[in-house]
C-alpha cells in the first residue's frame, strides 16, 4: 500500500507539471540577466556583494523538465588607504530545471540544481568547481519571457569553500524550434 501511495504521488506531480498550466512545453529561450551577488569565503568577515551580468540558453524538453546553460560575470573594485583591490568572478553553469506551470496564468515557477565552473581573480586566478541550487519564476509575455531568479552556489576551492548568493532579473526571447 505504501508503494502504491508513493507511485500515485509521483504520478500526480508529473501529471500536474505536464498538463495543468500554460508552461512552455518544447522551447528554446535565449536571454540576458543582471543582478547582485554576495560572495562569502569561510573565515572572511569582510565579504561584500557585487553586480553581475550574464546570459543564458533555456531548453525545454517536455512541459515540466528543462536544461539551462548560463554564463555570469561579476566584478568589484575597492580603493583602500594606499592600494586598490579588485575582484572578478566568471561562472559557467549547467542546470536541470523542474517547472511547475500554474493553471490559467502565464507564471511558471521553477526549481533547479546543477554544477558549474568558476574562475575567480583576486590578483591571481583560481579555477574551481561548484554545485548550485536555484529557484525562480518566469512570466510569459508576447514575444518575451521575464523573470526573477535566486541561486545558492557552493564553490570548492583548494583550501576553502566559498558560498555565493545571487538574485537576478532575467529577460529572454523565445527562438522557434521549427
Amino acid at each position: 500500500m505504501r508503494e502504491f501511495s508513493i507511485i500515485v504521488l509521483i504520478s500526480s506531480i508529473i501529471a500536474g507539471g505536464a498538463g495543468l498550466g500554460t508552461g512552455r512545453a518544447q522551447h528554446l529561450t535565449v536571454g540576458v540577466s543582471g543582478g547582485y551577488g554576495s560572495f562569502d569565503v569561510a573565515g572572511d568577515s569582510d565579504s561584500e556583494g557585487m553586480p553581475l551580468v550574464g546570459g543564458y540558453v533555456d531548453i525545454g524538453f517536455i512541459p515540466f523538465l528543462g536544461l539551462e546553460g548560463s554564463v555570469e560575470y561579476g566584478w568589484k573594485s575597492q580603493v583602500g588607504d594606499t592600494v586598490q583591490h579588485s575582484f572578478s568572478h566568471l561562472a559557467v553553469y549547467t542546470t536541470a530545471k523542474y517547472r511547475m506551470a500554474l493553471p490559467v496564468i502565464p507564471l511558471t515557477p521553477y526549481l533547479g540544481a546543477g554544477g558549474g565552473w568558476h574562475r575567480q581573480d583576486w590578483g591571481e586566478q583560481q579555477d574551481d568547481f561548484g554545485i548550485h541550487f536555484l529557484g525562480g519564476v518566469d512570466y510569459d509575455l508576447p514575444g518575451a519571457v521575464v523573470g526573477i531568479m535566486g541561486r545558492y552556489a557552493a564553490v570548492f576551492g583548494e583550501t576553502e569553500t566559498q558560498q555565493i548568493f545571487v538574485v537576478a532579473g532575467r529577460v529572454g526571447y523565445p527562438v522557434s524550434l521549427l
